[in-house]
């Protein structure tokens, strides 16, 4: 839509409905109205000067006068559709409400509509005398106008309604972290308080909205300074600090420019109103201290001051959702000055899943009593996969992915991180402390950590074990569960040791209940009574739980007994590698011990160790996405390794020694012969560095997955030198037949990281011969006879007693039957593949018929390329609201796409609103029935797939391989490009011609939405337009024809290619309608009109005084007669051309677009007497003509 000087559309408009005589009095049904006595003008000029100066045609109106709009449409349709695109509306643009004081004659209101343009729009109601009126000009200066008007007795906007609400926040339903089986349980703690507007939370982060609808009511305020005064009123170093400090620009206007820290404070406290969401503490104060920047990022020196500032003006409570840069002396000595000031410091644990007992982060790890450090759940009760953990630096576990709250603009969103646990936990303490407000810090903590509903999936998550409870939590500070406490004459012991547990329980009324205290060691009940007498029996850290239950609730406690281990060790001094024996022989397996290790079996084992090497240059590249052109953006890293033994598995482990920054970007894997997969590691390690250490080499320290190891490689730290176990077990394996090729799969799924492999190892265990049983330990030695079976084969020792076992350091061997099969190690060598990129045209692009489209690329290494040009079916599908998403059902979407022969790439956009995404499977569905599932009860309680508009110029979802980010780690509304959960060239090769469906299936009651838009691109054959390419080259657009395209550059073997990454356009030859108009709708055609030196000259002229080049000033003026046409009673005759024959040498061509409705204004101006030339011609002229009579007149 194009839009001039404002000021020539009120001249002209006016001054074209005075030019045009003989407008008749009334129009029939909801017609406009104008007189037939007094031009619009005329009558204008007849009204109060000072009212009518204050007439101004709004900017709204001005686009629709520009697109030639049919009137009466603006306060119908027009309005509708905007109302539909932006429900934050809050009145009809276009219209007011109107009551006269009696029924008036057609004159009387024309007299009343003609000085605001106004068109009566439907039927009257209240008795006759109540209108919608439409009208262009500015509202609140219509109002004016109308009111002074004595027929009028009201006149009002239109406003827009909403449903009504129940009393509660909308969005209450979607902050499962709040009341969901795995959340805080909030109402609980509600029923107790919601917080005290004393308590103050300092947000010391990116600052907070200050202007959001849900925070407003709850921003602390300082209220011993003077808004806006240039003084620090106060006296405490701060000029003009309202609602706290920005010491980023070191102003008294912390507003956030991130978002972070405003969600971070609608998490806290968001008003408990009719709007929006909920905080924890929805009755207490949050102030702003902004010391990170738009980016996120800041110093620690501000930080330091953004703490002070809150110990100095009575935050006892801050929320610290930010980490890095080690350990500072100076924040621990300012944490203890806030520990003496009863502030509580609550921080992120981090979002490098990794444990932070071993390799601590800051500032969750301080040790500080005040210091409460959070971990994240997610809407399952399990531990976020992003989070960090430790059992003495991390404290609790707090909901932490999905998290709805607060953003910038008044708006909300869903966020992920442990950033989105700490305010969970920070608003719990707003409660404790609102009823509690000088409960120390250190009684804030245990308090946490002791009512934590426990759960054996976080027990290495937190020193809690569990998940906060901000009921059970309040409640004990509240005085209003029973009183328990337990001792225990020790806490740590050694194995076989006797503890014995005491518990002293009372209820309010002091009644004594500890003989009715449960004692639990996990979920497990051990007894119930005043005592409990524990031996321990397992090694480590044990957690004796005590509870017990009343009328008013359930308290809990908990004790830490560390249970010492006793050492015990078997060492096999013989035979410990290379020795050969032969058949018959009578040989001693020999070994040493230590401590009480019990009796021991003694078994020889078959064993093959085939490696793989690769040394130097040859070491393996691991592939980043951004880096591999493969289908999905993954291109795993294959490792064969050729097993020759045929005895069957009785276990196996697999070593490997490779680097890479940021292991958590990896999944690896082991196949075997049969293709049977099993995970070794999948998201381990988080931003550490590698796998194994020392020599880049199968002589280095190797990673070893086993079975048999003490600790999971979840709970391990990289570089992981040493043994663990896999995250799904290798025995899956056993019994089988090892021979064939085995493989070891390395898939980096993450961008910016990358590596390389040095070794590969598999050990296979085969056959076990038991040689004695029950063999006293002390015995350290037992005979045994060579057995003939055993001929040829490698073989281990194995001494095992259950809790201490050893092996052979390597193999021996057996002489004769043949040559044993060897441990074998190869070396490989290989090519690095070639990698393409495309770089332009990659998407998005538009060229004219006659333009030339310029193709380029990088590539490694110097082969020449061929080039391929793929034509899209591109099948944009407006829905509206015909789409329904609802409840249990499935709701199937068709596309229709033409033959262009096989698919080579496909790629789905979406738009839709859906509250709790998690419970829709979306899958696309091939003609023949192939389908694929993009996404599978992702995105846990957000909402919708993309935003905006609800049509297709929305910002869109898009399922494509090629994306970045799979959708298993993006979130709601997931904005932009993401893997689906299965890949989308699964359709490569099948046909394209058919009926595709998109099929949505809720499996979920209570959330429903709809689908507004589905944009199904399908790429067919290519066609080869360029070959042995080695620099970037120009094509005609005439080489592809109009339409939409992907290029493709490959090698001539196809091992090696890309795409672009989205398709671009060719645009069609626009129509020509200067002698006549299309027969069917196109998009834009062309007139061109041929004018005198004279004409032209004129039409430069009028253009430039209004700052509009001559192609915009035909549209105009094409604009404002059609305008004026459609206020002609229906029946009136055609316009006629100005000259039939009229020529020139200079030409003009205007371009017409069907969507902007300029197509509409022209052939309404032409009616059936003129051609597209003529009458673009007859309004310049018209237009030009009523300039100069306004001049001349001024």
């Amino acid at each position: 839509m194009r839009i001039g000087n404002r000021s020539l559309y009120v001249l002209l408009t006016l001054g074209v409905l005075a030019a045009v005589w003989a407008i008749p009095s009334s129009v029939a049904g909801a017609e406009t109205v104008l007189s037939d006595e007094t031009s619009l003008l005329e009558t204008t000029m007849n009204e109060d000067d000072s009212l009518l100066e204050e007439l101004s045609i709004s900017a709204e109106g001005q686009e629709l006068l520009a697109s030639g709009y049919t009137p009466g449409e603006a306060a119908t349709k027009i309005a509708k559709e905007e109302l539909l695109q932006d429900p934050s509306l809050s009145r009809n643009p276009f219209g007011v409400i109107v009551q006269f004081e009696h029924a008036l004659t057609d004159e009387e209101i024309n007299a009343v509509l003609a000085p605001i343009g106004g068109v009566l729009v439907g039927k009257a109601v209240a008795d006759g005398s109540t209108y919608l009126i439409e009208t262009l000009y500015e509202l609140e200066s219509v109002l004016t106008v109308l009111e002074s008007d004595p027929r009028i007795k009201s006149a009002e906007f239109d406003e827009v309604l909403q449903i009504s609400d129940l009393p509660n926040d909308p969005d209450l339903d979607q902050l499962w972290g709040m009341n969901s089986t795995y959340g805080i349980d909030a109402p609980g703690a509600w029923a107790q308080t919601l917080g005290d507007s004393s308590v103050v939370v300092a947000v010391i982060d990116t600052g907070i909205d200050l202007d959001h609808p849900d925070l407003v009511d709850n921003l602390w305020t300082n209220s011993d300074e003077i808004p806006g005064n240039g003084i620090d009123d106060d006296s405490n170093g701060f000029i003009d600090d309202i609602h706290g400090w920005d010491f980023v620009n070191n102003d008294g206007n912390p507003d956030d420019d991130n978002n972070h820290g405003t969600h971070v404070a609608g998490t806290i406290a968001a008003s408990a109103n009719s709007i929006g969401v909920v905080g924890v503490a929805p009755g207490v104060q949050v102030m702003g201290l902004k010391f990170l920047n738009s980016s996120g990022s800041g110093m620690t020196s501000h930080a330091l001051q953004a703490l002070q500032y809150a110990i100095d003006n009575g935050a006892l409570i801050s929320n610290n959702s930010w980490g890095g840069g080690g350990f500072s002396s100076a924040m621990e000595t300012l944490l203890t000055q806030a520990e003496a000031a009863n502030h509580v410091f609550v921080a992120a644990a981090g979002n490098d899943s990794s444990n932070i007992d071993t390799n601590p982060t800051y500032p969750a790890a301080y040790q500080n009593s005040n210091v409460i450090s959070v971990a994240s759940i997610q809407s399952d009760g399990s531990q976020s996969g992003f989070s960090n953990y430790g059992t003495s630096n991390v404290d609790v576990a707090a909901p932490g992915s999905g998290i709805r709250s607060t953003i910038t603009g008044g708006g909300y969103a869903n966020f992920n991180g442990t950033s989105m646990a700490s305010p969970h936990v920070a608003g719990i303490v707003a409660l404790m402390r609102s009823l509690a407000p000088t409960v120390s810090t250190a009684d804030v903590k245990r308090i946490l950590i002791e009512t934590s509903t426990w759960d054996s999936r976080l027990e290495n998550i937190s020193d809690s074990g569990g998940r906060v409870s901000a009921s059970a939590a309040v409640s004990a500070v509240n005085g209003s569960i029973p009183s328990l406490s337990i001792t225990a004459n020790a806490t740590v012991v050694t194995e076989g040791d006797t503890v014995v547990f005491s518990a002293t329980a009372t209820d309010s009324s002091n009644n004594n209940l500890s003989g009715q205290v449960v004692w639990k060691i996990g979920d497990a009940v051990q007894t119930t009574g005043a005592t409990f007498t524990y031996t321990a029996s397992t090694p480590g850290q044990v957690r004796v739980r005590a509870q017990v239950t009343d009328s008013s609730g359930t308290a809990s406690t908990f004790i830490n007994l560390t249970v010492n281990e006793i050492e015990r060790s078997i060492t096999i001094t013989s035979p410990n590698g290379g020795e050969i024996y032969d058949p018959g022989d009578t040989q001693q397996i020999t070994w040493n011990h230590v401590g009480p290790t019990g009796p021991v079996d003694v078994t020889v084992i078959e064993k093959q160790t085939v490696s793989a090497e690769f040394l130097g240059e040859s070491a393996l590249p691991i592939i980043s996405p951004e880096n591999c052109d493969a289908e999905g953006g993954v291109c795993p890293l294959v490792v064969p390794l050729n097993v020759a033994s045929t005895t069957a598995i009785s276990s196996l482990s697999v070593g490997l020694r490779f680097n890479h920054t940021y292991d958590a970007d990896l999944l690896i894997e082991l196949v075997s012969p049969s293709g049977q997969t099993i995970e070794l590691a999948n998201h381990a390690g988080g931003s550490g560095n590698n796998f194994g250490s020392g020599a880049e080499s199968c002589s280095g320290q190797l990673t070893v997955f086993s079975d048999t190891a003490e600790t999971s490689i979840l709970y391990g730290t990289a570089p992981f030198a040493g043994t663990y176990k896999p995250q799904q077990l290798l025995s899956v394996f056993s019994g089988q037949n090892p021979a064939g090729q085995w493989k070891v799969k390395v898939s980096d799924r993450w961008t910016l990281d990358h590596g390389e492999l040095f070794c590969a190892q598999l050990i296979l265990n085969g056959t076990s011969t038991a040689v004695a049983a029950d063999i006293p330990v002390a015995n350290g030695t037992v005979s045994w006879t060579v057995p003939a079976s055993l001929a040829g084969k490698n073989l281990i020792a194995r001494v095992d007693s259950g809790l201490a076992s050893d092996e052979s350091n390597s193999a021996f061997t057996v002489s004769g039957g043949g040559s044993p099969s060897p441990t074998t190690t190869t070396t490989t060598t290989t090519q690095p593949p070639i990698e393409i990129e495309v770089v332009s045209p990659n998407g998005g692009e538009i060229y004219n018929h006659d333009a030339s489209v310029p193709i380029s690329w990088t590539v490694t290494g110097q082969e020449p390329l061929t080039i391929f040009a793929h034509s899209v079916n591109k099948a944009p599908k407006e829905l509206g609201n015909s789409s329904p998403i609802e409840d249990h059902e499935t709701l199937l979407i068709p596309i229709q796409i033409p033959d262009s022969g096989t698919v080579k790439e496909v790629s789905l956009g979406l738009r839709a609103d859906h509250t709790w995404m998690s419970d829709l499977t979306v899958s696309l569905r091939h003609p023949d029935g192939t389908t694929v599932i993009l996404m599978d009860k992702e995105g846990s309680s957000g909402d919708n797939f993309g935003t905006g508009t609800k049509d297709c110029s929305g910002q869109m979802t898009v399922f494509d391989d090629d994306a970045q980010t799979s959708v298993i780690d993006g979130s709601a509304p997931y904005l932009g490009n993401f893997i689906p959960e299965e890949t989308l060239s699964t359709f490569e090769g099948l046909a394209t011609a058919g009926t595709w469906y998109i099929e949505i299936k809720d499996s979920f009651g209570l959330d429903e939405g709809n689908v507004f838009c589905v944009d199904l691109e399908v790429a067919g054959n290519g066609v080869q337009i360029a070959v042995d390419q080695t620099a970037p080259l120009s094509i005609s657009a005439a080489t592809f024809g109009p339409g939409s395209y992907l290029v493709r550059a490959a090698t001539s073997n196809g091992v090696s290619e890309d795409f672009s990454d989205f398709s671009f356009t060719i645009n069609p030859t626009p129509f020509d309608a200067s002698d006549s108009f299309p027969a069917e709708e196109v998009e834009e055609y062309e007139v061109t009109v041929n004018y005198s030196q004279e004409e032209m000259t004129n039409l430069t002229n009028a253009a430039t005084a209004f700052n509009m080049n001559v192609e915009d000033f035909q549209l105009t003026a094409v604009g404002l007669l059609a305008f004026l046409r459609a206020l002609l009673p229906s029946g009136t005759s055609d316009w006629s051309p100005i000259c039939t024959d009229c020529g020139g040498s200079e030409g003009v061509t205007t371009l017409y677009v069907a969507s902007e409705g300029t197509q509409n204004a022209l052939e309404s101006v032409a009616g059936s007497s003129m051609t597209g030339a003529q009458a673009q011609r007859f309004s310049s002229s018209v237009l030009i003509f009523l300039i100069a009579l306004l001049n001349a007149q001024n």
